[in-house]
């Protein structure tokens, strides 16, 4: 199961509270499906588009459908974009890791590093994200849409390892203590991590698909671990 977005007023609202406001690391990650190729669809943000004030995460559909994570920062805002094509009607887990500051974000598809296709290293403080909501599957203003599912969104205030993404992708909770992790297996939006970030359904269902996500107890009863 997973938690379809029709590309028209879809979206998730996990609202802005101090628990997750103003991280300085971030870690960003999901399953997800494209099913139609929407202009720049959000997977998850904390930004006004007034002047970013905070980041964004998207399909970039302007450069062959690449992953891209964008940050605000006070003299240059920060912009990373892969180069693996995210093509309709298939199935990948993603992942983004930032430290905070000019370093560079590191891509994750299926596990593995992306290679970085365009680099803008910002300059300057980061900028504070407090005054902007988390929201999934669409942009703030209610346009840039998501058409497709996503499931074991993490959002989290640290960069997690590579094993940890890997951790991520097969049994969807890499470690204890994640500030946000919304399973999105069943209708339940309460949200399993530690911060306060419960979200708000507005015309999305739930889709019947499966996933390769097991618990660790399940793949020790023999139920193994992968598709």
């Amino acid at each position: 199961m997973a938690r379809d977005f029709d590309g028209t007023d879809d979206y998730l609202d996990m609202g802005s509270d101090a628990s997750i406001d103003d991280f300085g690391a971030v870690t960003l990650a999901c399953w997800i499906r494209f099913d139609t190729t929407m202009t720049f669809p959000r997977i998850l943000e904390k930004a006004d588009l007034a002047d970013l004030n905070g980041w964004l995460w998207l399909k970039f559909t302007g450069a062959s459908n690449t992953l891209y994570f964008a940050r605000d920062f006070a003299t240059v805002d920060g912009s990373w974009r892969g180069s693996t094509s995210l093509n309709n009607g298939t199935i990948y887990h993603i992942a983004t890791t930032h430290d905070g500051t000019t370093g560079v974000a590191t891509h994750y598809i299926n596990g593995v590093v992306e290679t970085l296709a365009a680099t803008v290293t910002p300059s300057g403080a980061l900028v504070a994200d407090a005054a902007s909501v988390l929201q999934a599957g669409i942009q703030n203003t209610l346009v840039a849409e998501l058409d497709g599912f996503m499931a074991h969104i993490i959002y989290h205030n640290a960069v997690l390892t590579a094993a940890d993404i890997n951790v991520a992708r097969w049994w969807g909770r890499p470690i204890g203590g994640l500030k946000v992790y919304h399973p999105l297996f069943t209708d339940k939006l309460t949200n399993e991590g530690s911060a306060t970030a419960d979200a708000t359904a507005t015309g999305t269902t739930m889709l019947a698909v499966a996933l390769p996500v097991v618990r660790p107890g399940s793949a020790m009863m023999g139920s193994g671990v992968g598709w």
